[in-house]
C-alpha cells in the first residue's frame, strides 16, 4: 500500500519518528489507523418518523395524548379585524 499525505502531515509523522516516538513512518501511519478504527464512529441519526416522534414524545411526558384522526390544517387564518388608530397616529397625535 502506498500512502501520499499532505507536506504537512508527511513532516509531522517524520518529526515523530525522529522525536522517537514512533522507530518507523509505517509504525507512526499504522497507530493511526489504530486509533481511528477504535473510535466510535457514529452514524448520523436517521430522521425520525411521524409515529416514532409521537411516541417518544409520549413516553418523555411532554405529549400528554395524542389525538385521533387527522388534523385539519388551514392554509390561510381568517382575518382578524382591528378597530382603532393605527399607533403610529397615536405616538404621532400625543407628542403634538
Amino acid at each position: 500500500m502506498t500512502i501520499r499525505l499532505p507536506e504537512e502531515l508527511e513532516r509531522y509523522v517524520r518529526r515523530q519518528v525522529e522525536s522517537g516516538r514512533f522507530t518507523s513512518e509505517d509504525e507512526a501511519i499504522a497507530e493511526a489507523v489504530w486509533l481511528w478504527r477504535n473510535t466510535k464512529q457514529e452514524a448520523p441519526p436517521t430522521p425520525l418518523t411521524e409515529e416514532q416522534l409521537e411516541k417518544l414524545m409520549m413516553e418523555s411526558g411532554f405529549l400528554g395524548n395524542i389525538p385521533s384522526g387527522s388534523v385539519t390544517v388551514r392554509s390561510r387564518p381568517d382575518p382578524v379585524t382591528i378597530a382603532g388608530e393605527p399607533l403610529s397616529e397615536t405616538v404621532i397625535r400625543e407628542r403634538l
